[in-house]
């Protein structure tokens, strides 16, 4: 896999980002429920931020989770919700 430059890791990073922005997560909201230093989804160009919004991109449900603090109940919840949700939408194109 090749490295990427940091103007390349900010350009995902950015693009990620609006991705939640689309979807009604705010930027402090999502440093807050991530436990992110404030501004860090702006300034941070880290391989590991990188990794962790690819992660949550793919798998949102993963955002709700955090907000409850990562309770095993609730993140039971999530993923079932998260099943069926794809399981019951006609078939189309996710980001």
């Amino acid at each position: 896999m090749k490295r990427l430059t940091q103007q390349q890791r900010r350009q995902q990073i950015d693009e990620m980002v609006a991705v939640f922005i689309k979807r009604g997560f705010s930027y402090s909201e999502l440093e807050r429920c991530l436990e992110l230093k404030q501004g860090s989804l702006k300034t941070d160009v880290s391989y590991e931020l990188l990794v962790l919004l690819k992660i949550l991109v793919n798998f949102p449900w993963m955002i709700r989770v955090a907000e409850k603090d990562f309770d095993e109940i609730e993140s039971k919840k999530a993923l079932c919700h998260a099943a069926i949700d794809i399981m019951f939408q006609p078939s189309k194109k996710r980001i």
